[in-house]
């Protein structure tokens, strides 16, 4: 039997087991997102969003910034929901199935596997825009609490085992 791969974050440890060591990758990608995710807030120009720029808004005054990086676009809001942030992140993190119910750019999404409680991949696609095809995405996910409030972070992954069940779009 080899080694198993962990990850811990916070004082907690994320193990896979024999059965989940094809996620390996997955998990190292996600633990590195996290603490970029982490470093990310802690950043003295997080608040006033100096180096992002506008990317979108909406009638209730949200605002989605977003800040290019060596991984692509980032993006981040910064909303009040009228629940506690551990139904939030519950929903969050155990309701992505539900996500083409209250989001309408999204066509489908689904939990691939769960090997821990804090770390999971998930697949999830948009609607086709116009002439454009929609997209798929297979991305690994982890979450901590911290302090007094949670932190999911994702990154998109290659899964080579997981087959879309999804025709036309594109990954």
């Amino acid at each position: 039997m080899g080694e198993k791969t962990t990850l811990t974050l916070h004082d907690v440890t994320d193990t896979l087991g024999e059965d989940d060591e094809l996620y390996a990758e997955a998990l190292q990608i996600a633990g590195t997102v996290f603490e970029e995710v982490e470093a990310l807030f802690g950043d003295e120009n997080y608040e006033s969003r100096a180096g992002w720029f506008k990317d979108e808004s909406n009638d209730e005054g949200d605002v989605v910034f977003a800040k290019d990086t060596p991984h692509g676009r980032m993006v981040t809001i910064s909303t009040e929901l009228p629940m506690p942030t551990e139904d939030v992140i519950r929903e969050t993190w155990d309701g992505v199935e539900t996500l083409p119910q209250w989001n309408q750019n999204i066509n489908f999404a689904s939990r691939i596997a769960a090997p821990t409680p804090n770390f999971d991949i998930v697949t999830y696609g948009n609607n086709d825009v116009l002439v454009v095809s929609g997209r798929e995405f297979v991305s690994a996910r982890v979450w901590r609490k911290v302090d007094d409030g949670y932190i999911l972070a994702s990154r998109s992954v290659k899964i080579p085992s997981f087959k879309s069940k999804h025709k036309g779009k594109v990954r």
